[in-house]
């Protein structure tokens, strides 16, 4: 719709729908080896190949007018055509990471993914997207002192990431990010094995850069709940 109070015209909508449709197979593996009494190690792996869904697109070009009620009436069909039939491909994908732990008191943790964003086709035709990876390490700390001080029980964290983003924008497109957080447990119930986390985190980040057509600069905030208790627990006493 144009502000023009001089030219007599009509005003135009162009819609395209699509609808697809299919299975996603996704795998992944885990091996958990207990290095000593107070150590251990978490290996795992996922992914996916490339799959093909099928797609059904409706494409509607036409002019319309407002009533007096201000609600649209269609004045002339351009184009309109339904039940067309195409494929949409999604690229491959796995990840595969590296987990280090002593007990509760520390963690580190290492993990890669990577798509071929360049094998993704939207009825045949490609998009201005190429392949991305991205490489994450993180940790986890808890202080060993116990006690009354309640910041003696929260889980601190911190991680960072660096890649390389999906998007082809005159160029390879790099984003990092920073991250840190904490997890917040909530006082237990008498008798009971509930167990309550609050998950709080806060990341900055950064996507492109001077020489891409694209750079932003990004933040997110984070609050999650875990909780955990034990059913089904036959009762002792009556």
């Amino acid at each position: 719709i144009f502000s023009n109070d001089t030219v007599q015209y009509y005003k135009s909508n162009h819609e395209t729908k699509t609808n697809y449709n299919g299975f996603f197979f996704n795998a992944g593996v885990q091996y958990y080896a207990q290095l000593n009494k107070k150590m251990s190690l978490r290996l795992g792996m996922q992914g996916n190949f490339k799959q093909k869904f099928k797609g059904n697109r409706e494409v509607i070009r036409e002019t319309f007018e407002f009533d007096a009620n201000s609600a649209t009436f269609r004045v002339d069909s351009v184009f309109n055509q339904k039940d067309i039939k195409g494929d949409i491909t999604s690229p491959a994908s796995y990840s595969a990471g590296v987990i280090l732990a002593k007990e509760e008191q520390w963690l580190i943790g290492v993990d890669y993914i990577s798509t071929k964003w360049s094998k993704y086709t939207f009825y045949n035709d490609a998009d201005q997207v190429r392949d991305s990876w991205e490489m994450r390490i993180g940790g986890q700390l808890k202080p060993l002192s116990t006690g009354k001080n309640y910041w003696n029980y929260v889980y601190y964290r911190t991680g960072f990431s660096y890649g390389k983003d999906y998007v082809n924008a005159g160029g390879e497109l790099p984003k990092w990010t920073f991250s840190f957080g904490a997890g917040l447990p909530l006082r237990r119930v008498n008798y009971s094995n509930q167990f309550t986390i609050i998950n709080t985190s806060f990341e900055v980040g950064q996507r492109g850069n001077n020489k891409n057509l694209v750079k932003e600069s990004f933040f997110r905030v984070s609050l999650g709940l875990s909780m955990s208790d034990i059913w089904f627990i036959k009762r002792k006493y009556d």
